[in-house]
């Protein structure tokens, strides 16, 4: 039973730090896509014109706005992930000292 709480307890600690990395990678995607963003203002000549863009801005801010969102749950859902594998792993470690320790 202890060598299956070490087992699990690693995989869900692992699990966590994939998780947890692929959110950091996904946390620089959205900040190069926002410098992008700014940096690709191009002079706008006409009202038309400066209502489609402000639209086409505002749509983009939505998305990112929702995409930080997602991305900060899942960052939570790691840590947690990060936590509750190495609790049951540390459990799992004690169960088989006690165990041990009880056969010698």
């Amino acid at each position: 039973m202890s060598l299956l709480l070490l087992i699990l307890g690693a995989g869900i600690f692992l699990f966590g730090t994939y998780k947890s990395d692929e959110v950091s990678q996904k946390e620089q995607t959205l900040t190069q896509m926002e410098t992008q963003a700014d940096e690709s203002r191009r002079p706008i000549l006409g009202p038309v014109r400066r209502n489609i863009r402000d639209s086409q801005k505002q749509s983009a801010e939505e998305k990112i706005g929702d995409a930080k969102s997602t991305i900060a749950g899942v960052g939570v859902t790691a840590a947690w992930m990060q936590g509750i594998g190495t609790g049951i792993f540390v459990i799992g470690f004690g169960w088989a000292v006690f165990s041990f320790s009880r056969k010698i």
